[in-house]
């Protein structure tokens, strides 16, 4: 029976953010129904979908070709319109594009339409310049959301002059970020949750602020404006009053400073993207706290990686990527102090004009559970129906795109066909599952794979030990030859035979033959080849995964980054208080 005191207080919660539930379900409708309507079909249950089998729109959602959704029905123009929606949301702008071209003319939603496909694509200037000739009354709600989204990718002249005198608390760091523990799962939030832990525990005081909305906007209706983890303070900015349909970051500014003023830290921790980074700078103009910036990733490469190119170009001219990479490099320059993964990463920042001496490398690392004597995963295994022979090939990511998990199945695919008695195992959730889950079904592994999806923070490092083969198939792509995931060094620290892809970001923390191996990106034969040594070689997989833990153990510790953390504090002459 639930608690009725807890069943209460999550009633109150509700009520309490409907202001933000309301403001980001009218935005989502106006800016992407399409989107929405995915997402909703993808999360039905599929008995219920039965009925409506034959619907076009539906069989293109669920994974059909255009063929295949078109061939029992006459295709009209209400459904041509619905299934150009549909590819735009799916990112198949190909098709989207196929079928705006068969689109009359006369059509009064083919210039929303095309307009949605610019901005898909990175057009931002072109898909407004759409809807302003658009004489359709409902393209005015879409045209003022691109107007202000577009606004909001301008650069701000940061200035350092504090017009408000705020007494700090030595040793107290707010760390500004996207999302958190306990509602989203990530390599970032583990990042987030491992960095200030280790603060914790090195005699800081570190509190986190997530973004506007979070975690509202993710369908935690009932969300507290506080949740604390492990000890750890996690700050919610979830307004109580309405606020307007797009809620402009002077808005998120101003809520942050209500927190600032609460909890009055020592420095302030933005951490990727610019929109934290952004506030941060904004608050440092208030209150003259120090900003140090950290960047975790360059997300207009990321946006790079999943653009489809429709038009002969890569995408670094559209509009999207060059204001996003500027508007980065602007927060990099304007903070006090930057910070990043790796010296790839590190390279790039200086790239950009980002004096070196400003830049500290801050990698990705393990905390306790890993460091401990490993686990036995028998009972795991046996709980995901994993038999003693067989040998459990796997991946824990987020399933992005880039990752390049279907050049996993193919590999695994290869491997099967051979003989080979292997399961995959998938952990992790993300935009591309569904898509995932079609392939291994397409080519006849369903039988042998495993699809956890999320998995609890707490219980992951035992998802690590049902591996034998950890894979990291990331594809060739700017954003894997400069990010380094935190996912394969947590795989070296249990001691696991890592298998990834030869891209700089990994090939940062592994050395080919000693503690692990590299293979060619976005080639399953290749993969296949370089995993098939390892099934029948249970010596040179214990090889290489002591020698990983060992070099994990040596160099990547929570404990150490959250001391090199203090020493940056410390040279910005931030006060700390004790140390540990």
């Amino acid at each position: 029976m639930p608690n009725l005191r807890t069943t209460a207080t999550v009633a109150v919660n509700m009520v309490r953010n409907s202001p933000v539930a309301t403001v980001v379900a009218l935005r989502r409708l106006r800016s992407d129904p399409a989107a929405t309507a995915v997402k909703l079909i993808e999360a039905l249950p599929e008995g219920l979908l039965k009925p409506f089998a034959s619907r076009p729109d539906l069989a293109l959602v669920q994974g059909a070709s255009i063929e295949e959704a078109t061939s029992q029905k006459k295709t009209s123009a209400r459904i041509a319109r619905r299934l150009i929606a549909i590819a735009i949301a799916q990112n198949n702008t190909d098709l989207a594009t196929d079928l705006l071209r068969d689109l009359p003319a006369s059509d009064s939603h083919k210039q929303q339409l095309t307009a949605r496909l610019q901005w898909k694509q990175g057009e931002l200037e072109k898909a407004i310049a759409t809807l302003k000739g658009s004489a359709h009354r409902s393209d005015a709600g879409l045209l003022s959301t691109y107007e202000a989204d577009l606004g909001a990718l301008t650069p701000h002249n940061w200035r350092k002059s504090p017009a408000e005198e705020l007494v700090r608390i030595p040793g107290r760091v707010l760390h500004l970020v996207t999302n958190s523990l306990p509602h989203a799962h990530a390599g970032y939030t583990t990042r987030t949750h491992q960095i200030l832990r280790a603060q914790k525990d090195v005699g800081l005081d570190p509190h986190a602020l997530t973004r506007w909305g979070f975690p509202v906007a993710q369908g935690v209706l009932g969300a507290q404006h506080l949740d604390i983890v492990d000890g750890i303070s996690y700050h919610r900015l979830l307004p109580l009053k309405p606020v307007a349909l797009r809620p402009s970051i002077e808005q998120e500014i101003d809520a942050a400073a209500q927190v600032v003023a609460q909890l009055r830290p020592a420095v302030l921790h933005p951490a990727s993207n610019h929109r934290n980074g952004q506030v941060a700078l904004a608050l440092r103009e208030r209150f003259g706290l120090p900003v140090v910036y950290e960047v975790r990733g360059f997300l207009e490469e990321s946006w790079l990686s999943r653009r489809v190119d429709t038009d002969g170009t890569s995408g670094r001219e559209t509009d999207r990527y060059r204001l996003e990479r500027a508007l980065e490099t602007s927060v990099m320059a304007s903070a006090d102090l930057v910070t990043t993964l790796g010296t790839v990463m590190r390279d790039e920042i200086i790239s950009r004009g980002i004096a070196p001496e400003k830049i500290v490398v801050a990698p990705n690392a393990v905390d306790a559970r890993f460091l401990e004597a490993q686990t036995s995963a028998v009972e795991l295994r046996y709980e995901l129906g994993i038999a003693d022979k067989e040998i459990t090939i796997g991946v824990i990511s987020t399933l992005y795109a880039h990752e390049g998990i279907p050049t996993l199945i193919d590999a695994v695919r290869i491997l099967r066909d051979q003989g080979a008695p292997v399961r995959l195992l998938i952990v992790g959730d993300g935009p591309e599952r569904e898509s995932i889950a079609r392939q291994i079904k397409a080519v006849g592994l369903e039988e042998i794979s495993l699809l956890t999806g999320r998995v609890p923070f707490n219980d992951i490092h035992r998802y690590y030990s049902a591996i034998d083969v950890f894979c990291v198939p990331r594809i060739k792509a700017r954003v894997s030859d400069l990010v380094t995931p935190l996912k394969p060094i947590e795989a070296m620290a249990t001691a696991r035979a890592v298998v990834a892809s030869n891209v700089g970001g990994l090939a940062e923390v592994i050395s080919y033959g000693e503690n692990g191996v590299l293979v060619t990106p976005d080639d399953a034969v290749a993969l296949a080849d370089a995993i098939a040594p390892l099934l029948y070689d249970p010596e040179l997989r214990s090889r290489l995964g002591n020698a990983a833990r060992s070099w994990v153990l040596e160099h990547r510790t929570w404990d150490q980054v959250a001391r090199l953390y203090r020493d940056a504090y410390e040279q910005l002459g931030v006060p700390l208080g004790r140390s540990s």
